[in-house]
């Protein structure tokens, strides 16, 4: 499998590249423009990331015409249902096409970077974030998407942390989410995840009340809901490497 990213660049004064990044949400509620009945657990959560998916056929031995081919109508299907753009609009870049873009893919074809130059990077960045706050996104993989010049991008792809764990035996949560911290770990929570997370907010509010019960009725409560299992497979998946974000990066002030 092949996965394909959108690398929306635009040359800046001080000639370092700006590039555009999305916030991985924590929850997928809706795909393909429909409303799942249960929420996913989403991949790279809480991390930047370029905006992308993956190629479902596997084209990875195909002649490098029909791979970069592929790719190409992926990227382009991901920058509608993620972004909410149409990728053939031509507003504030060209209408992705082999000739009119710079790919880069290693020897493995494990993934594939597009990179498509824009102009009025900032209007298209705020136009995206209309998108995905009106809920006018077909998927909604993405917390909001934000530019910064390709060293700082660089710096943005870390391995995410929770601030601590969503959900823990009472005594832990007692030991981890101590009184005195309750407002500093409050600020350091993500408002997307304050937001699909509200068990956190409850569990915040009990300890700067320092009410031991209503700690100990959020955190059954989590336990019998058996999100859990989600949370933590969101921690396990919020753990992804980002090496190939770093690599295409690094490639881009190359490509001319």
């Amino acid at each position: 499998m092949t996965s394909v990213y959108a690398c929306f660049a635009e040359p800046s004064l001080d000639v370092q590249l700006k590039v555009l990044l999305g916030q991985k949400n924590f929850l997928i509620t809706r795909v393909d423009g429909k409303t799942l009945s249960k929420p996913l657990a989403n991949n790279n959560a809480g991390q930047w990331v370029l905006p992308g998916g993956h190629v479902e056929e596997d084209k990875q031995m195909e002649p490098e015409a029909e791979f970069l081919t592929a790719c190409l109508k992926q990227v382009k299907k991901e920058i509608h249902e993620e972004l909410g753009i149409d990728p053939e609009a031509g507003e504030y870049f060209e209408p992705p096409t082999l000739e009119s873009t710079r790919q880069y893919f290693p020897e493995d074809r494990s993934f594939c970077i597009f990179y498509i130059y824009t102009v009025g990077i900032g209007t298209l960045c705020a136009q995206i974030n209309t998108n995905i706050q009106a809920n006018d996104v077909e998927d909604n993989e993405l917390n909001q998407v934000a530019v910064f010049p390709i060293g700082e991008a660089i710096g943005k792809f870390r391995t995410f942390q929770l601030p601590f764990p969503l959900a823990t035996y009472f005594t832990k949560t007692q030991e981890i989410f101590p009184y005195e911290n309750a407002e500093i770990i409050q600020a350091c929570i993500p408002e997307n995840v304050r937001r699909q997370c509200p068990q956190l907010e409850q569990m915040i509010s009990a300890r700067m009340a320092d009410n031991a019960d209503d700690m100990r009725t959020c955190v059954t409560t989590l336990y019998k809901k058996k999100e859990t299992n989600l949370f933590n497979w969101i921690r396990t998946k919020a753990n992804g490497p980002c090496d190939w974000f770093v690599t295409a990066l690094n490639k881009a002030p190359l490509i001319p």
